[in-house]
């Protein structure tokens, strides 16, 4: 679907905007543009292409995130047709529109503004989800095979990732934490855009040099107690990736409570308990299903290019039985009993040795 809308992105960023590059609104129809209601009807003076809706007036990140997902799948599968034809027009415009839409500040640096952190700040400058994205996304489009990419991409991605401001932080040497923007104007919503630098954006997560900040994070942003019913304390259900983001930094136990009770808040109007709902939006809330099986998958396997880390997450005392996929057409089946590993099974044979056991570390 996202595919079929590159030609018309391109076209609309050059008609709005008068650049190259492509950007994909948050609230977008299958066909490509805007949804109507948030362009808006009653349009006010406001210049072509400015959203009616300030609560996604700005939110463009989601063109970082598909293009990352893009990648994900790229690697779990090596199929280069889907890399060139597919992810390619899309990640390189997702860039290209970054560079060149804004302005660099006294140093050279790209200043993203105006802009927001998702629809918790409507006017912020260098929000922590398109800078952390940006610097997720673009050493790993740096890193494909140099026969798969054209020379000139790989030099406008190195002089924009070298553009790029810093990932927004707060605190002192040692005690650091994300933030949420650079600058910030006000909140209004109960998102944690500061979060992103430990996922979807993988920065500050289990086996990065930043570890330690993504967990100092999670510890500061998010309560250890939980509620296990409407309203939920440490605002999870519905998109709110919070408990995703506990297991990434190895955060088990509060990640599993998290994660029982978003499966477990079901909506009481509907016979089928897979409604989940109505959270932010409406009932079925397809998003908070979502979110509660990455958790449950997040929990027992992350990876990191071609490092496999097992139970990065996982509560010792919890037995499970599991066959997940892993990067590069590798498939990971285990069971666990009492705290042992009673079988592990990897396929192909050689990934074994790319497996990083993490249970009870």
């Amino acid at each position: 679907m996202y595919h079929d809308m590159v030609p018309m992105a391109k076209e609309r960023t050059k008609i709005y905007y008068h650049h190259e590059g492509l950007f994909i609104p948050a609230t977008v129809n299958t066909w490509g543009t805007f949804g109507n209601d948030d362009y808006g009807w009653n349009r006010d003076k406001l210049p072509l292409g400015q959203m009616s809706n300030i609560y996604v007036r700005w939110l463009w990140q989601g063109g970082i995130e598909l293009s990352s997902m893009m990648l994900d799948y790229y690697e779990a599968t090596q199929r280069k047709s889907f890399l060139q034809d597919t992810l390619m027009p899309m990640a390189d415009g997702v860039v290209t529109f970054y560079d060149q839409h804004y302005q660099r500040d006294e140093k050279g640096k790209i200043r993203i503004d105006p802009a927001c952190a998702l629809e918790s700040c409507h006017k912020a400058i260098n929000p922590m989800p398109e800078v952390a994205g940006l610097h997720y996304l673009i050493p790993r489009l740096l890193a494909l095979p140099s026969d798969l990419t054209a020379p000139n991409q790989h030099a406008n991605w190195s002089k924009t990732l070298n553009d790029l401001p810093a990932v927004p932080l707060s605190g002192t040497e040692g005690e650091k934490v994300l933030t949420a923007a650079e600058v910030i104007y006000g909140r209004q919503g109960d998102e944690m855009p500061e979060l992103y630098g430990i996922f979807p954006y993988r920065l500050y997560a289990i086996g990065t040099p930043g570890f330690d900040i993504g967990r100092r994070s999670i510890e500061k942003y998010i309560p250890e107690v939980l509620a296990t019913k409407y309203p939920f304390e440490g605002k999870i259900g519905g998109w709110r990736l919070n408990s995703i983001q506990a297991a990434y930094v190895g955060k088990g136990e509060q990640a599993g409570r998290m994660m029982i009770s978003n499966f477990a808040s079901t909506d009481p109007r509907c016979r089928f308990p897979a409604f989940w709902g109505p959270n932010q939006v409406s009932t079925p809330d397809i998003s908070h299903g979502g979110v509660s099986m990455t958790t449950l998958q997040a929990m027992l396997l992350q990876v990191d290019g071609k490092k496999i880390y097992l139970f990065p997450a996982w509560p010792k005392d919890w037995d499970v039985s599991f066959k997940l996929h892993a990067l590069y057409n590798t498939t990971v089946e285990g069971e666990l009993r009492n705290g042992r590993i009673i079988s592990l099974k990897v396929i192909p044979r050689q990934r074994m040795a790319d497996i990083i056991n993490l249970l009870g570390k």
